[in-house]
């Protein structure tokens, strides 16, 4: 199996494009991509977001730009039970804009970058709640010219690029099915610390030689590297959503020595665990 290709939503008449909510108790570990281009803002929920090869936490506020093909999903972290988790999505066509007029040069620039998906900072994305918000009730030229402010507003912040531009250069997925298996089996298992290449290789149906070859072409980097990358996301939002110790986070992610965890958190986030929490600690609190 593929990616799955989801097929194109139902557009309200009168309309080139569609926002609508996501409402469920979390969200599923859900592989897929379609031609539609698509805005994702993040109402509640936290958990991973997956894009191309990108890896990440996500939490309310989180705010992504996808280009159309590209895979993706986010998925909520294991064990929450506050849920349910909303995000406000939107699906539009790049054929419904005039982006090769002059007035439109930087809405085109953004959705060059958009191919590798990019991710606004919380300031952006919650000046931009509610019109997103406002998306969801409107209709016809109204709507689009809404979308269009949207995009404006984006086209003038700054984007970071999540997927890597060697992932975009596969015309295709090859042996997907083993792949979303593999990365089904790490989301549940990555705070496992006895977690091995020989079990994803079991999983994938191959010999532990085969997988790592495979693994590595299919994605651009080492499988370790990969799962060191998931148990990083779970760090990250144990940092911000529990009042664990460091030590504490390291071993409930599958670190086995809190030496090793600090020294990978610090390669991937350029910053110390105790740092990365207190950039959250100090953000103001909505208390309503």
């Amino acid at each position: 199996m593929k990616p799955l290709a989801e097929a194109r939503r139902d557009t309200p008449e009168g309309q080139s494009f569609v926002a609508f909510e996501v409402r469920e108790p979390s969200f599923r570990f859900y592989w897929h991509f379609h031609a539609e281009w698509e805005l994702t803002f993040i109402q509640s929920g936290s958990g991973t977001r997956f894009v191309g090869d990108s890896c990440e936490p996500f939490s309310p506020g989180d705010l992504v730009l996808l280009g159309g093909d590209l895979p993706h999903c986010w998925h909520s972290a294991p064990g929450r039970s506050s849920g349910p988790d909303a995000a406000i999505v939107v699906h539009f066509r790049v054929d419904s804009l005039p982006v090769g007029s002059p007035e439109f040069a930087r809405i085109g620039r953004l959705l060059e970058c958009a191919k590798r998906g990019c991710r606004f900072s919380l300031p952006v994305s919650t000046r931009l709640r509610p019109s997103l918000q406002r998306l969801l009730r409107l209709k016809g030229l109204r709507a689009w010219t809404l979308l269009l402010q949207v995009l404006s507003t984006l086209a003038e912040a700054r984007a970071t690029p999540l997927a890597d531009e060697a992932f975009l250069k596969s015309a295709h997925f090859p042996a997907t099915a083993r792949l979303q298996k593999v990365i089904a089996f790490m989301l549940a298992h990555a705070s496992d610390e006895s977690l091995s290449l020989c079990d994803a290789a079991k999983v994938a149906g191959l010999s532990p030689a085969g997988f790592s070859r495979s693994f590595r072409r299919m994605t651009g980097e080492k499988w370790i590297s990969r799962l060191q990358r998931i148990r990083i996301a779970n760090a990250c939002r144990l940092l911000v959503e529990s009042d664990q110790t460091i030590a504490e986070v390291a071993f409930a992610t599958g670190f086995g020595n809190l030496s090793n965890f600090n020294r990978r958190f610090r390669s991937l986030k350029r910053m110390t665990p105790s740092a990365y929490r207190g950039q959250f600690t100090r953000l103001p609190v909505d208390n309503r």
